[in-house]
């Protein structure tokens, strides 16, 4: 992904708090634009949003001799609870909009 880009962004400089918060991001962006507009009812940006960090994860994970295990697991646990925050707090982010 480094050579695509073409940036300073660079994953094997990422550390694992690191590679969760750009997760928590990606997901709460799609989650928080598919809840508040109702958007995506074919689902096909969520299958978009999820091959694009399942690569971001492989490519980590391989760079740094890790097992993908700990963010595969806490996919759901990532997911649940962004969707929480959004629901709980839908009328302010909308006004924030």
């Amino acid at each position: 992904m480094d050579k695509i880009y073409d940036t300073d962004f660079n994953l094997s400089k990422l550390g694992v708090n690191v590679l969760e918060i750009i997760i928590y991001g990606v997901y709460f962006v799609y989650f928080g634009i598919n809840k508040i507009f109702e958007f995506d009812s074919e689902g096909k940006y969520k299958k978009l949003t999820e091959d694009f960090l399942d690569e971001i994860i492989r490519q980590y994970v391989s760079l740094r001799n890790l097992k993908s295990d700990k963010f595969i697991k806490n996919k759901q646990i990532y997911q649940d609870n962004i969707l929480k925050f959004i629901i709980e707090n839908r009328i302010e982010l909308v006004k924030g909009y």
